[in-house]
């Protein structure tokens, strides 16, 4: 199987990007290609970048850090080529979760007399905004495929002032503006997530809440599969897919968010695992993998919630 290419320019990891810590100090995982490895990786070619894990803090990271030379390398595609067709689906209960935890995390009761201001960061088409809208939450969005935007506004009806196509470090706008940010799926596709989180803290009023969903670096599915590889004898890395859709460069743990956060201003309110979807295994076997995970706290998706202090 060959990957397509594409122009990359590759930047060297010093340090891990959320702790600081040393990269030199950090465990090597593996190799990622640039396309996905399966089982059999029979016939297998393709350009690699080293996978690493931070001692520290539990982030995994590649190294050196592939860059597209644009952006329309990865997302500039038609939203039913990034997709499957189930994600274009939507009712009132998308994002309800997200929503009810920021009222209540915030303290403040659904019908406050002053609607909450909301900021959607990689807004995609556009899902979340109209959660929002529908929850008497004033919402703004950033997205920086102009072929998501444009469907974003399309789907919700919020015009180019309030969807502003920009990605978040190209983005301006107001400190101290918002009420509620959110990053859903969004954190691990950032090449720097620190300095875009310092970002988003500056746009957050104090008091305010930030939202983020990340794949977690305890994944226990991508763990099988790292144990499966190195079985096999195999120098290959189970974990992200910086060259390839999703395009992931991060993994996070809890600590992540933990680590530096006095000097970042903010403290970590809540933080949860979930299963959600398990791949690969047999139908029997789901319901119980789930149940394990979700007991042990190795499910797929981290969500944290921090606070701008």
């Amino acid at each position: 199987m060959q990957a397509p290419l594409k122009r990359y320019s590759f930047e060297a990891v010093t340090h891990c990007e959320m702790c600081g810590f040393p990269d030199s100090k950090n465990s090597v995982l593996g190799q990622r290609l640039n396309c996905r490895q399966g089982f059999s990786r029979i016939g297998l070619t393709g350009i690699s970048v080293t996978i690493k894990r931070c001692i520290s803090c539990g982030l995994i990271y590649a190294d050196p850090l592939p860059i597209p030379s644009s952006i329309s390398d990865h997302y500039h595609v038609p939203p039913e080529d990034y997709w499957s067709q189930d994600y274009f689906s939507w009712d009132s209960s998308y994002f309800e979760r997200q929503i009810k935890d920021y009222f209540r995390l915030a303290k403040k009761d659904v019908s406050h007399a002053r609607p909450a201001k909301a900021l959607d960061i990689g807004c995609g088409i556009g899902k979340a905004l109209r959660s929002l809208v529908l929850a008497n939450i004033e919402a703004w969005g950033i997205e920086p495929s102009s072929s998501f935007c444009a469907r974003a506004r399309e789907f919700t009806g919020l015009d180019e002032s309030r969807i502003i196509n920009s990605s978040i470090e190209g983005a301006v706008l107001p400190e101290s503006e918002f009420d509620f940010v959110s990053f859903g799926a969004v954190f691990e596709h950032l090449y720097h997530p620190r300095v875009c989180l310092e970002k988003a803290l500056a746009w957050c009023k104090p008091g305010g809440i930030v939202h983020i969903e990340v794949p977690s670096s305890r994944w226990l599915i991508e763990t099988i599969y790292q144990g499966y590889l190195k079985l096999t004898g195999s120098q290959l890395s189970a974990y992200l897919s910086p060259m390839h859709s999703p395009f992931h460069l991060y993994s996070f743990s809890r600590k992540s968010f933990v680590v530096n956060k006095e000097s970042m201003g903010f403290r970590l309110m809540e933080s949860r695992v979930d299963p959600c979807t398990v791949y690969y295994f047999p139908a029997f076997m789901k319901p119980l993998i789930s149940r394990f995970m979700g007991v042990t706290g190795t499910g797929m998706q981290l969500t944290v919630y921090l606070q701008k202090i």
